[in-house]
């Protein structure tokens, strides 16, 4: 924001047009910024048409800031669900996000699994088949503990009953599509859902894993719009989207 000083001495150089001309290009410029790996979360505020308040769900939220697709929505004055299965990521959650709710659990089926937190925090996951590639590219389990699991459905119902999900994102490292199996989805359908749909390879990106989610979110009614490489974006083809 500019102060009123500042107003008046660009007034008094540049001429009283600065000004509107200013806050039009810093709020343009303010639009393009992403918080997102590979600007997903750009993608997703032009599919939603920019819209300025809304809700989310962010499951393996991981970080309120860094890789987020949520945080440039939580700015603007959006609120919703973070699921972090690390404590300690959890309590950064409860700090930097106030006003949204936060989850210390996985999805899943069990009601409880081991979860392997690497000295990549990112690389943390349910998955034991995930946790030995991760080590077999030389990283480290610095903990392994037991987490509280619910599924997707039962977090619904409990905090988003009567509320339209703009979009949802999914990131578990390997566990994407045991997440989403959990859901009732002739219920609660986010209109966008935005899922990491390659291998993690230490040194590079590993290959795409769209063949199995492609799949299963056609049978579940969703259509991929928009595919980052690292992540995919799929479309509710049943919802009443403005602008599709």
């Amino acid at each position: 924001m500019l102060s009123p000083g500042l107003k008046n001495h660009i007034k008094k150089i540049l001429g009283p047009g600065a000004i509107q001309f200013l806050k039009h290009n810093l709020a343009f410029l303010h639009s393009q910024i992403s918080y997102s790996q590979s600007g997903e979360d750009l993608l997703l505020d032009s599919f939603l048409s920019h819209k300025r308040k809304g809700f989310y769900v962010d499951v393996g939220a991981y970080d309120p800031v860094y890789l987020s697709n949520t945080y440039k929505f939580y700015k603007r004055g959006w609120r919703g669900i973070q699921i972090e299965p690390n404590p300690k990521r959890i309590a950064w959650f409860k700090k930097r996000r106030p006003g949204t709710i936060n989850l210390n659990v996985g999805i899943g089926e069990k009601s409880t699994s081991k979860f392997f937190i690497f000295d990549a925090d990112a690389l943390s996951t349910f998955s034991a088949e995930e946790a030995a590639k991760a080590k077999s590219f030389g990283h480290e389990v610095l903990d392994t503990i037991t987490v509280d699991i619910l599924p997707l459905k039962e977090v619904f119902d409990a905090y988003a009953k009567d509320t339209v999900i703009d979009f949802m994102s999914v990131d578990t490292e390997g566990y994407d599509l045991e997440v989403l199996k959990t859901n009732d989805w002739t219920q609660y359908r986010p209109q966008f859902i935005v899922l990491e749909t390659v291998e993690y390879d230490r040194n590079k990106y590993g290959k795409k894993e769209n063949a199995v989610y492609d799949k299963f979110m056609s049978e579940i009614n969703y259509e991929k719009v928009a595919d980052t490489y690292i992540n995919t974006i799929y479309r509710d083809t049943k919802a009443d989207i403005p602008g599709w």
